[in-house]
């Protein structure tokens, strides 16, 4: 049986290709482009949050698979759980991990056997050692995650008591971030440590809520559902990321720190609100999001944001390098990184995932028939 929901798989797709446009357009060293004196690049440079989105997805995903798989809270649930996790996540990412530290040696002739360990033990966010895949933090924050999901569950299973220890570790998570940027450090503009979980847990709590509304049938008002919701619900995410600009923090002055706390929170608020439209309402989005080369980049989502910083990085030196600094070119590399990114993250797909997936699948279903047999 399939469980997967098209619409999400297509959300996926959607973020790592903004993704990947906007590191494209940062080793193009954010080339402007006007249109009627509209920024287009730096407009489209908001695909570049398509991190956060994914935390939104996993804070939904994570809560599905949790409540449906568990019943209650205890040891040998929490082992099973980060088990799977890890088999799911880290397989693929250690031989990207491998790659990506032969070529930080190709580049620099060092070998970075300490950030290496921290990689491979997810505390490079820890101790300021993400050099080797700058993108790769967001696994250590998304592993985390994982640990700190559990605690949503202290209270109990039900759909009340998660959403009252998600509140909770969402308001906390929120005075964390006032405190980090508002005491900690000297300016709102400072991004040191600020991929901690409990500075970004909040992203994941959206994605939880989701879950909640979506368990229960929740239908959204008029206003947030189809085609208008999803304008709103972009409306709203791209407030949020206005407010967290250079420019912006500038401006507020001694408020800033309280402008920077709250502009991700938003932004991934309105995040929440188009995973929610899109997986209870009709739209020209959610329409998009199910066509058939959504749904292929959505499955391979995650080799693909492994490995497409690695591609992109390549071709669009060699496309400086070898030709016009404009945006044509940039355009082009764009393309040419998406479709190599692509053909290599199938394989890594088939190859890697596809197979630790399988053995997952059997390890479970083993379990359950030796159940069976006991009782």
């Amino acid at each position: 049986m399939n469980n997967r929901l098209e619409e999400i798989d297509g959300l996926r797709a959607l973020a790592v290709l903004g993704v990947t446009w906007s590191h494209c357009w940062m080793f193009f060293d954010n080339l402007d482009l006007n249109f009627f004196k509209i920024p287009i690049n730096r407009l489209m440079s908001f695909g570049g949050v398509g991190v956060d989105l994914f935390f939104v997805i996993s804070g939904f995903c994570m809560t599905m698979a949790f409540t449906r798989n568990y019943q209650n809270l205890n040891v040998t649930n929490l082992k099973d759980f980060v088990i799977r996790r890890f088999l799911r996540i880290a397989p693929v990412y250690y031989i990207a991990l491998v790659v990506y530290t032969i070529d930080y040696y190709i580049k620099t002739d060092v070998v970075p056997f300490v950030s290496l360990f921290s990689h491979f033990v997810f505390i490079q966010t820890i101790f300021d050692l993400n050099f080797i895949g700058a993108h790769f933090w967001s696994l250590a924050t998304e592993w985390h995650f994982y640990m700190f999901l559990p605690l949503i569950f202290i209270f109990g299973f039900n759909r009340n008591r998660i959403f009252v220890s998600t509140s909770i570790l969402i308001i906390f998570c929120i005075i964390s971030r006032l405190i980090h940027w508002g005491c900690l450090l000297d300016s709102p503009l400072s991004i040191e440590h600020s991929d901690f979980i409990y500075l970004r847990f909040v992203e994941f709590g959206w994605g939880i809520f989701v879950y909640l509304l979506f368990e229960k049938r929740y239908k959204l008002p008029l206003f947030l559902n189809g085609n208008f919701g999803v304008i709103m619900a972009l409306g709203i995410a791209f407030s949020g990321r206005v407010l967290n600009s250079t420019p912006l923090l500038n401006r507020v002055n001694e408020y800033g720190f309280v402008v920077k706390s709250l502009a991700e929170p938003i932004m991934t608020f309105g995040f929440a609100l188009l995973v929610l439209n899109v997986i209870t309402s009709k739209s020209f989005i959610s329409r998009i999001l199910c066509t058939e080369p959504m749904q292929f980049i959505g499955k391979i989502s995650y080799s693909f944001y492994l490995w497409h910083w690695i591609v992109c990085s390549h071709i669009c030196f060699l496309a400086i390098k070898f030709f016009y600094f404009n945006n044509f070119v940039f355009e082009i590399s764009f393309i040419i990184s998406v479709l190599f990114t692509t053909i290599i993250s199938n394989y890594s797909y088939i190859l890697i995932e596809l197979k630790f997936q399988y053995s997952r699948r059997v390890k479970l279903f083993n379990k359950n028939i030796n159940f069976k047999i006991n009782f």
